[in-house]
């Protein structure tokens, strides 16, 4: 397997962990929430700054703003310990991994990249039918980003507001937009790859 490229230690980066197999990760509620109180943990140890996120039923998605580095060993840490308190709540201790081995962290190239990848994963929901609307989706940060409800302790709508718009209320209007215009059909989802170079127009304004 080749080596991943170096994470740029102030750089930001889309991280995914997905269930090994394609086994679920979280089958409860409170696994949902005990996975973002981990994550929460590790977020303010490493100084990481999250701008959007989502957690599904066998993988999540998180997009990070890196302030000094820590990604490989605050992933490792969060997945760590999920697994090990899993493990022994289903009495799955040594039978092997919960999570695939290593999680997939993907470098943002510009803000196109950054915005296509905030709405893809606040539509990922929506793409696996588990809701028609982004905002019906319990376990991400889309309402938090548009002014419909708090942020979690680890969000910080601030820094995805300032790639949007010159104020709050201009860049929750434009982010509300954009997450919208990505649902082309029923079904049907834009995603990163499917032409994000153009994505941006329509951000900013009133």
């Amino acid at each position: 397997m080749p080596r991943r490229s170096p994470i740029d230690p102030e750089g930001y980066s889309h991280v995914s962990t997905r269930g090994n197999f394609g086994e679920p990760l979280f089958q409860t509620n409170d696994e949902h929430r005990l996975y973002l109180e981990l994550y929460a943990k590790n977020a303010l140890r490493y100084g990481w700054l999250t701008l959007a996120w989502s957690l599904m039923w066998n993988h999540h998605h998180f997009l990070i703003k890196l302030t000094n580095g820590g990604l490989s060993e605050g992933m490792r840490g969060v997945n760590h310990s999920f697994s090990r308190r899993m493990n022994a709540v289903y009495g799955r201790t040594g039978a092997g991994h919960l999570v695939r081995h290593c999680f997939y962290a993907g470098e943002i190239q510009d803000d196109n990249h950054l915005a296509a990848t905030s709405r893809y994963i606040d539509l990922n929901a929506v793409a696996a039918k588990l809701c028609k609307r982004p905002e019906d989706w319990p376990w991400s940060g889309y309402r938090a980003t548009v002014g419909l409800a708090h942020a979690e302790p680890f969000h910080t709508v601030s820094e995805l507001h300032a790639h949007l718009g010159s104020t709050p209320a201009s860049a929750r209007s434009a982010y509300r937009r954009f997450v919208l215009e990505g649902i082309v059909l029923p079904g049907h989802v834009l995603f990163p790859g499917n032409g994000y170079e153009s994505v941006t127009p329509g951000f900013g304004g009133a």
